[in-house]
């Protein structure tokens, strides 16, 4: 009896001694900064979320991280780090329901990440919309940051806590930033939203593309232009063929094993509101086009990204 008694006290000893290690080592891990963007109905009817982040100076690499997204979403959209090439590259994760949760587990090499889902939260009734979000607190969050992206049919727009005045992005869209600032880990953030909207088309269809030269005029020129004889058009096809063939070779030998090379396609529409440090001595170059940034600028002169300075 006493042997059972002292072979359960070990178990249960080695059980808090691998939780508390466990509790530790998510300790050492932090967010220098935290950017959540909601983009409802943008290419689903449901709420796109998509997490930019940035891992703090003290993390050591490779590092594990746990994140909570609601278990209705199923499964992450994408789980990517971004690499000193600037790409995004997919990293590989498990999921595990908790409750209402899913937790998502990936190590990643790099300390940008971004991690895209789609909430099916995103209630409807009618016309109005209604819609709740809320970040657990699994880490530290030196600095957050929140950006919602308004449909362009949406009306009667009320956002808690309120974010102000509207900034229309590079792509056209109007977007809402609210600084939240710092977070200790458990602490939450909620942000309620509602709006109404009369049809349900998606944000990212509507989203037009105006040719540099009118259709019309471009066809009428083609018949009289030496570039349209059958012997030019054979050789450009031709052209074209060999230089797919080097790219699609240059690919295969630039893919990193056990990563994929989908790059994610919400990655260049984010409006980003990552802080940025202006400096006379050093160049720095806009989180959201890549462009360069002059000294004193606190916007970008070519995509029109705020440019925060710390």
């Amino acid at each position: 009896m006493f042997k059972r008694l002292g072979l359960g006290l070990a178990l249960v000893v080695i059980g808090l001694w691998l939780g508390m290690g466990r509790a530790f080592a998510q300790t050492g891990i932090s967010f220098e900064a935290l950017e959540i963007d909601l983009w409802p109905e943008y290419d689903r009817p449901e709420m796109l979320v998509i997490y930019r982040i940035w891992l703090a100076n003290t993390v050591k690499l490779p590092a594990q991280i746990d994140l909570r997204i609601p278990a209705a979403a199923k499964i992450p959209y994408n789980v990517a780090y971004e690499d000193t090439d600037g790409m995004l590259y997919n990293l590989n994760y498990t999921t595990k329901v908790e409750g209402e949760w899913l937790r998502v587990t990936f190590t990643t090499p790099a300390p940008v990440l971004q991690v895209e889902y789609y909430d099916p939260g995103l209630k409807k009734e009618g016309a109005k919309r209604t819609y709740e979000y809320l970040w657990p607190g699994d880490y530290p969050v030196k600095d957050l940051n929140v950006v919602v992206q308004q449909p362009p049919t949406a009306t009667a727009w009320n956002l808690s806590p309120s974010m102000g005045s509207a900034v229309k992005g590079n792509d056209g869209l109007v977007y809402y930033h609210y600084a939240v600032g710092e977070l200790k880990a458990g602490t939450s953030f909620v942000l309620r939203l509602q709006y109404e909207k009369p049809d349900d088309r998606l944000s990212a269809p509507m989203q037009s593309v105006q040719p540099i030269t009118p259709i019309e005029k471009a066809a009428s020129d083609l018949g009289s232009t030496w570039y349209t004889q059958p012997w030019v058009m054979a050789m450009g096809v031709g052209l074209v063929l060999i230089l797919g063939g080097m790219v699609w070779w240059l690919t295969l030998t630039r893919q990193r094993p056990g990563t994929a090379t989908r790059r994610s396609r919400h990655a260049s529409r984010a409006t980003s509101f990552r802080p940025v440090e202006i400096s006379t001595t050093q160049t720095m170059y806009c989180p959201s086009c890549g462009r360069r940034v002059q000294p004193g600028d606190r916007f970008c002169r070519i995509c029109g990204a705020r440019l925060r300075q710390e």
